[in-house]
């Protein structure tokens, strides 16, 4: 991720990984092919942007910025009912009540906060927020704004 005049673009890799995920809508395949080597999010001490995905298909449906476990809080929203974002919440009933597991997979770690936004932010313009259930096209940190 560059930042240029206040705008954050993808890195090549990053630009990569959306075109190759726009030809199949695909995750595992994308970055595959993007040369990534998929991991789960972990325990992290500085912010990671990750991905939400249906194992059934591997179709990206939410990109997120987040610490610690916060890739795992959806699913436990979902379970408990407390649906902030009732698109979302609807994504993973469908997708475990098909069967399916919610895969998070980190597509870059070690950020600040304010990189996490902005990649976070770079990311779902570049899907389309129309792919996504995300509510917004993503926050601003106090130091973009």
């Amino acid at each position: 991720m560059t930042k240029r005049k206040g705008k954050t673009t993808l890195t090549a890799k990053q630009k990569r990984f959306v075109e190759e995920y726009l030809i199949d809508l695909n995750a595992t395949q994308a970055a595959i092919r993007a040369g990534y080597l998929l991991r789960m999010c972990g325990d992290e001490k500085r912010y990671y942007v990750y991905l939400l995905t249906d194992s059934r298909n591997g179709e990206i449906f939410y990109v997120g910025k987040g610490l610690g476990q916060r890739f795992a809080a959806h699913e436990r929203e979902w379970r408990v009912m407390e649906k902030t974002n009732p698109a979302k919440c609807k994504r993973i009933d469908d997708v475990i009540s098909g069967g399916g597991m919610v895969i998070a997979y980190c597509l870059a770690d070690g950020l600040s906060e304010s990189a996490g936004f902005r990649l976070e932010r770079a990311l779902i313009s570049e899907i389309g927020l129309s792919r996504l259930t995300n509510a917004t096209r993503g926050q601003m940190s106090r130091v973009d704004c």
